[in-house]
């Protein structure tokens, strides 16, 4: 599935202390936390909503077979998507956890023209 916009970023704090961001993906609330497992593929996990109801299992991703890097079919990942603007947002997430300058409250979201110029 794709997303198509992402209306609102905000960082949050859960009952355990932990930090994340609250998406809002064309009005599906998903939670994203620093910690992923396919962040170097360009992946990014979409935790379940935070009233409990829903989840991202129709959010699936292929990365191609790489038997070069141990990966020699390809696989599929359930509730992970390859969006970018969604990925610049996890990788700020990461970026202001290691600075120790982060505040609670809403966050920017980046225009995709902008992310797009950033990677190249």
């Amino acid at each position: 599935m794709e997303i198509k916009e992402v209306r609102s970023a905000e960082l949050k704090q859960d009952e355990g202390g932990y930090l994340f961001l609250a998406l809002d993906l064309d009005g599906r609330k998903a939670r994203v936390f620093s910690q992923q497992a396919l962040f170097n593929h360009g992946l990014v996990f979409l935790d379940t909503p935070f009233d409990g109801e829903g989840s991202f299992q129709d959010f699936t991703v292929i990365l191609p077979a790489d038997p070069e890097n141990g990966r020699p079919k390809a696989q599929e990942y359930t509730a992970f998507t390859n969006d970018l603007i969604v990925y610049r947002l996890a990788r700020m997430l990461r970026e202001t956890l290691r600075s120790g300058g982060w505040r609670l409250g809403p966050v920017a979201v980046p225009k995709l023209a902008d992310v797009v110029t950033e990677l190249n």
